[in-house]
């Protein structure tokens, strides 16, 4: 929600204020709005004046104009424009306002962890997903402009946002399959709740996956572990599954269980890159590698744009959990991890392949 910070700008330089502190716990999903912050508080200009601050006067003109230019930035410039026209009205219409965003999660009050619990899947009582996948058609409309993308970091940067909005439409389905599914329940209707229960295990492992494939730090496993604990354990497993058992007479067959079993593209994560370190110090990855067989990606390091690359061993941790350090470099250097053709970061398997760099400054802390 750029606007918002707009809006808080305004008030800020209106009560003479002399700049914004903003605090947010999460990193990638949240660049546009880092993006507004600085477009709004920059102050360009010459030594030898102070520097004076106008802001924007037309909030919807700006937002508009942002986000073109952030799009084009990120996605490149074949589907900058119409992507951006696209995020820009979500954001001035505004959450769960027509046009915009649904709000399909809401603050727990129902688990064992009552009124702690953020982002509970609301049970839509209201709608069929025939009428509420229309709240939802701006997903078609940026899946539509993925071929039109040119070039490997580009499509895995526009990917990022389009797996969150697929995700956020799975659980605007998932809302309607829960209320179906307690509706059952509660008219001790066994059998149709076995039912919306088997589909709402399929939708959620169509989340899992979505999750997964874009998942590039601590921010986005948190939502995996959130979705898992509260969407599913608590508010399926805890509260309904022994009453669920009882009508039905026997356990709830394996089926109507979300797969534990990935089945996404393969892919190599490192969970929160460094980009900078100080000198004689060591670089610890934290990384992930899923669809990639057993063998542990291999990693390999060099000066930055020359020299050989050598190879750093990579321990397996858990699953498809990894690590690896990298030690202290005397200049900066940059690194690539690679298992067949999946690669990190995806621009390394590009025909002008472009690799993940560290800066060297400093001295040792």
């Amino acid at each position: 929600d750029i606007g918002r910070i707009w809006a808080d700008a305004h008030a800020a330089l209106k009560k003479g204020g002399h700049g914004l502190i903003a605090k947010h716990w999460r990193t990638r999903i949240l660049s546009p709005n880092a993006g507004a912050m600085s477009n709004l508080t920059w102050v360009f200009g010459t030594t030898d004046e102070p520097p004076k601050r106008t802001l924007p006067p037309n909030k919807n003109d700006w937002i508009g104009a942002f986000y073109k230019r952030w799009a084009v930035t990120q996605f490149g410039p074949e589907v900058g424009a119409e992507a951006g026209a696209i995020f820009a009205s979500l954001d001035k219409a505004g959450l769960n306002q027509r046009g915009g965003l649904p709000n399909v999660n809401h603050w727990d009050t129902e688990s064992e962890t009552a009124g702690a619990s953020p982002a509970a899947i609301r049970p839509n009582e209201d709608e069929s997903w025939e009428t509420a996948k229309k709240d939802y058609a701006f997903v078609a409309q940026l899946e539509a402009l993925r071929p039109k993308i040119a070039g490997r970091g580009n499509r895995e940067r526009f990917d990022y946002f389009l797996k969150t909005f697929q995700v956020m439409r799975l659980m605007g389905e998932f809302a309607v399959a829960r209320h179906q599914f307690e509706l059952s329940m509660h008219e001790d209707g066994s059998s149709k709740a076995l039912a919306a229960r088997t589909k709402m295990a399929r939708l959620f492992e169509k989340m899992m996956r979505l999750h997964l494939e874009k998942v590039t730090n601590a921010s986005d496993l948190g939502e995996i572990v959130n979705l898992e604990i509260l969407n599913w354990h608590q508010l399926v497993v805890l509260k309904w599954d022994r009453q669920l058992e009882r009508g039905l007479g026997k356990p709830i067959p394996d089926s109507a269980n979300p797969s534990h079993v990935y089945d996404g593209a393969p892919l190599i994560r490192v969970l929160g890159t460094e980009t900078h370190i100080n000198k004689g110090q060591p670089l610890n990855l934290s990384v992930i590698a899923l669809g990639t067989g057993d063998t542990p990606p291999v990693l390999k390091v060099r000066p930055l744009g020359r020299g050989v690359w050598e190879d750093v061993p990579v321990v397996h941790k858990a699953r498809g959990v990894y690590s690896a350090v990298i030690p202290p470099q005397g200049a900066d250097f940059e690194y690539y991890l690679e298992s067949g053709d999946t690669k990190f970061p995806v621009t390394a398997g590009s025909a002008s392949p472009i690799y993940q760099t560290v800066v060297v400054a400093g001295e040792a802390e």
